[in-house]
């Protein structure tokens, strides 16, 4: 029932489908992508920024360890066999996530 949408402050913001109110909004920064929204949690990426932010707590689920390794994010990342995948500027596509057994 929510939206998830960059405004033009760099800032991740969740709308209510049904209503329009805005809920939470997560600050990301520049070359901000739109997220991807699971049950509860966003997965975002921007410029030197990967993660997952857990909407239930308003904290960062996780974060790459070195932000900067990055560089700049080409394309909105996708969620796939419970994993994140990421094109980036720097390391090429990354996937973040336990691999399929």
């Amino acid at each position: 029932d929510q939206l998830a949408f960059v405004n033009t402050a760099l800032r991740i913001v969740l709308l209510k489908q049904s209503t329009g109110e805005e809920g939470e909004t997560v600050p990301l920064g520049k070359g901000a992508q739109p997220p991807v929204i699971g049950r509860n949690f966003l997965l975002v990426a921007g410029e030197n920024r990967a993660g997952a932010f857990d909407l239930a707590t308003s904290n960062w689920m996780w974060s790459l360890k070195d932000q900067r390794l990055i560089g700049k994010v080409w394309a909105p990342p996708l969620l796939a066999g419970g994993r994140m995948f990421v094109s980036t500027e720097k390391l090429g596509l990354l996937v973040i996530g336990n691999k399929e057994e």
